[in-house]
């Protein structure tokens, strides 16, 4: 109103100021409630707001060369095609860029898919081992951050799908939920996560015989300002088989996945979905849009085609022409910021992308509808 305090609170004229104010309660009633009452209301509730982001880390190969191969030779030679891209990916450099995009944007919880787990074993008989998941907190810490793993899952484990065999290195896919710990606690709390694998599983067949990379979800049960939601981080099958057994087995998986989870409570759903609309076989994306899930990005940006994959197998360069990372929604959840992350290189030769895929950043209102 432009009072200044000192006007009152002093002399006459403060004195003529309650006056004044008495004179309208008596005149309309209005309850003035006394200082310490006033001081004891309790504070707003902090924001329902929260900031998720969904991150396929790439695995540094393509895999594929492992089910083309035909004879011992050749597959002996794709093994070491694949774990020589690893190295040449450089995890520990793509992580610490993965780092610093968390680090620019605070998210309060982050979906990690292709967090890969490699041994490799070096010429001089030494073993590399790239652990994504530990790399990534190391970058975090570097950068002053401290992200804690919520949960975290091993899909496919090369040590337990083919013991015994000496490919020069092991390999582990796990998918991971992580968790800002320097935020405040109303943010995201965690209450209590788990993980399964789906039913519905591609066998890659090789000499070796059929093997299964199992794909599945983590989840987490998130309290945000007395909310409670649930938070799951998922990647479904990359492939629809081979050769004329074709099935789309992102659509298996989001049923799957549908089945599993709860009706009464907000959901928000990250991941490489691997399916779009346009796909007649990966309509995993279909599935859950017609199971009541809703698309920040689209929601948001209905013009912007929003690609998230995906760069060529090196890093070196490929432009982004699918999309198939989401931050999906069903419930009391309301979007209102989305963006996709990791899109400009970071470097004139390869790796130039911390990932062949781009992550995709969202804020969310929970209890909001």
């Amino acid at each position: 109103m432009g009072f200044k305090r000192e006007n009152l609170t002093s002399g006459v004229r403060g004195r003529r100021w309650r006056v004044c104010v008495l004179a309208v309660v008596a005149l309309f009633g209005v309850a003035v409630a006394p200082a310490s009452a006033m001081a004891s209301v309790p504070a707003p509730p902090p924001t329902s707001h929260v900031t998720v982001l969904t991150r396929n880390l790439y695995l540094g190969a393509d895999l594929t060369p492992l089910v083309t191969a035909q004879t011992p030779a050749e597959l002996s030679a794709a093994v070491q095609q694949i774990l020589a891209a690893v190295v040449a990916s450089n995890p520990p450099k793509r992580m610490g860029w993965v780092a610093d995009e968390i680090a620019a944007q605070h998210p309060d919880v982050v979906g990690l898919q292709e967090a890969a787990l490699w041994h490799i074993q070096t010429p001089g008989g030494g073993t590399l081992t790239y652990d994504f998941v530990q790399l990534l907190l190391q970058a975090l810490a570097a950068d002053g951050l401290h992200y804690r793993v919520a949960v975290e899952q091993t899909n496919f484990d090369s040590s337990v799908q083919l013991p015994g065999v000496p490919l020069g290195g092991s390999f582990a896919d796990h998918d991971a939920i992580l968790v800002n710990a320097d935020a405040p606690a109303y943010r995201a709390r965690v209450l209590d996560t788990g993980a399964a694998h789906y039913a519905s599983q591609l066998a890659f067949p090789t000499l070796l015989g059929p093997i299964n990379f199992d794909r599945g979800y983590v989840w987490a049960d998130v309290r945000t300002s007395g909310r409670v939601w649930r938070l799951v981080d998922t990647h479904f099958e990359a492939y629809p088989g081979f050769g004329t057994q074709l099935h789309d087995y992102t659509a298996d998986q989001a049923a799957e996945l549908v089945a599993a989870l709860p009706q009464n409570r907000p959901t928000v759903v990250l991941g490489d979905l691997n399916s779009r609309p346009d796909n007649p076989l990966a309509q995993g994306y279909t599935v859950l849009r017609a199971n009541g899930f809703d698309d920040a990005w689209s929601a948001l940006h209905p013009s912007d085609p929003g690609f998230t994959c995906c760069r060529n197998d090196d890093l070196s360069g490929g432009a982004l022409s699918e999309r198939v990372d989401y931050a999906l929604y069903r419930g009391s959840v309301t979007p209102l910021a989305a963006a996709v992350v990791g899109v400009d290189p970071r470097a004139d030769t390869a790796p130039r992308w911390p990932s062949d895929h781009a992550g995709v950043l969202a804020t969310l209102a929970i209890g909001v509808r």
